[in-house]
């Protein structure tokens, strides 16, 4: 089975180096790691994850603004 596609958004670095540690082995593989909602974008349809792993307190902007490009591109599940 395919690992699981994971692009994360988080500003935290402690976060960041956790979902980084994530591995094919786990069944996950975290496809990027970026920390504002404009370097997610870029990122949604080039990588098409399975999952976005969205912090919604980022520090630069807030992480609703990047929820509702998601829902609008339909490019990962929201839960």
């Amino acid at each position: 089975m395919a690992p699981l596609r994971v692009l994360a958004v988080v500003d935290v670095p402690l976060a960041a180096t956790l979902a980084a540690e994530f591995d094919a082995a786990s069944g996950v593989e975290v496809v990027a790691c970026v920390s504002t909602p404009a370097s997610a974008s870029s990122q949604l349809v080039g990588l098409r994850p399975d999952v976005v792993l969205l912090d919604l307190e980022l520090t630069a902007s807030h992480g609703l603004s990047l929820l509702t490009h998601v829902l609008e591109l339909r490019v990962a599940p929201v839960v």
